[in-house]
């Protein structure tokens, strides 16, 4: 089987659900080719330390997006077969995001995947697979009514509910199917849907491969939260949180690590409530050093919200991270983390945006009160079942190889 990743950027500090699902099929053994639409971004350092397996063998890029090569494969593309071409473009246009920036952005980027579809058509029969409903997605649709080849996508937080909604519905109705990483997310596509779309649109979880992120055992360090500087996180609350703590005598230090549009805000929140001595920002680190951070973290932290915009998270890959360490979750009931964490189950839920919520439950954690060891088998035990990368690539496979014969059945 042949499978065509069409992505933003390759390699990514934020995206390594994407490479551990790639790595996952290049070991069940399928052919790939990654196709990313933009320039590398220089992260090497942050994603060595995860083994690439070799994906980067697989990337193929083709420069500026109006080269001239590129601009060459439009013209063949458009000789070859003018009416395919023509409507084409004009399902690229409907699909890619509204407005005049959404449709500039797909007519610079028209050349490269005209060039992708040549390069895919001297390939061989294949699919096409993008991660993200908004250009990657729009881009697959293309490549796939121009190759002919069946196409589809992963939709995961921002891309569908910062977007317009016409537009992603016309996207979901353009491919062969699409996937989504939680029920919640899923509903959401459905409520605009005609009926006969539905069975199309699944849920297939992002993962972690549970090997990189063995148990370790009850901690006694600091707090640990991991993500992106931006308003989803709830980094501020946080802050405000180890105030609280700090106001109640309770000496529980917080290190906050990766880096963002937030970080000079977040740094003066903590000078004005007078926390530097206590919460402290790391900045990016790889994946080992997290996997460090982590192994004597007395919790893990993320009071996740929805922000201005409408802007949250799925369900964020660093809550599966410290699950799949046994690690005992504090985080925020909202968007598909409840699929994830189940309050007192094998984490802790509060009200998004509710500080003294927070305070509490950290003082908790702080005295002693929780059951920190059975939340953290727990919490394994959910990663293994229902969030384990290797597993969730397969049934995105699965998916994959059921449409591909009903392409070759037609």
């Amino acid at each position: 089987m042949r499978i065509a990743y069409i992505l933003s950027r390759y390699p990514t500090v934020t995206e390594t659900f994407i490479r551990e699902e790639m790595l996952a099929m290049l070991e069940d053994g399928i052919d790939l080719r990654v196709y990313p639409l933009r320039g590398p971004q220089d992260t090497t350092w942050v994603v060595a330390g995860v083994p690439d397996g070799g994906i980067i063998n697989h990337v193929r890029r083709f420069g500026f997006a109006v080269s001239g090569a590129n601009l060459a494969a439009a013209a063949a593309e458009l000789t070859r077969s003018p009416a395919r071409f023509i409507a084409a473009c004009g399902l690229l246009l409907r699909v890619c995001p509204a407005g005049i920036a959404g449709a500039a952005k797909a007519l610079y980027l028209l050349p490269k995947l005209c060039r992708i579809a040549r390069d895919l058509r001297g390939w061989g029969p294949c699919h096409v697979h993008a991660h993200f409903a908004n250009l990657p997605a729009a881009g697959a649709a293309f490549i796939g009514r121009l190759v002919p080849a069946s196409a589809s996508f992963t939709s995961h937080a921002f891309d569908i509910y910062c977007r317009d909604r016409a537009s992603l519905d016309r996207l979901v109705g353009a491919v062969d199917f699409c996937v989504t990483i939680s029920q919640r997310n899923r509903r959401y596509h459905l409520q605009k849907l005609p009926s006969s779309r539905h069975d199309l649109v699944h849920v297939v979880h992002c993962g972690v491969d549970t090997t990189n992120f063995a148990p370790v055992k009850v901690g006694t360090g600091p707090l640990v939260a991991v993500g992106r500087l931006v308003p989803k996180k709830g980094f501020d609350l946080l802050v405000r949180a180890m105030a609280g703590l700090r106001d109640m005598g309770i000496d529980l230090p917080c290190l906050i690590i990766g880096d963002g549009t937030q970080r000079h805000e977040l740094e003066s929140l903590v000078a004005e409530l007078d926390v530097a001595d206590r919460v402290k920002f790391a900045g990016a680190r790889t994946s080992a050093e997290v996997r460090e951070a982590l192994s004597d973290a007395t919790a893990f932290v993320l009071p996740c919200i929805e922000a201005p915009g409408g802007d949250m998270d799925g369900i964020p890959v660093s809550l599966m991270e410290a699950m799949s360490m046994q690690k005992v979750v504090v985080t925020s009931d909202i968007s598909g983390i409840r699929e994830l964490v189940t309050d007192g189950d094998n984490g802790l839920l509060l009200p998004p945006g509710d500080v003294p919520a927070l305070v509490a439950l950290l003082a908790r954690l702080a005295r002693g009160e929780v059951d920190v060891e059975s939340l953290g088998r727990s919490a394994r035990a959910t990663v293994e079942a229902d969030f384990h990368s290797r597993k969730n690539a397969r049934s995105l496979r699965s998916l994959i190889s059921n449409c591909t014969r009903t392409e070759e059945a037609r």
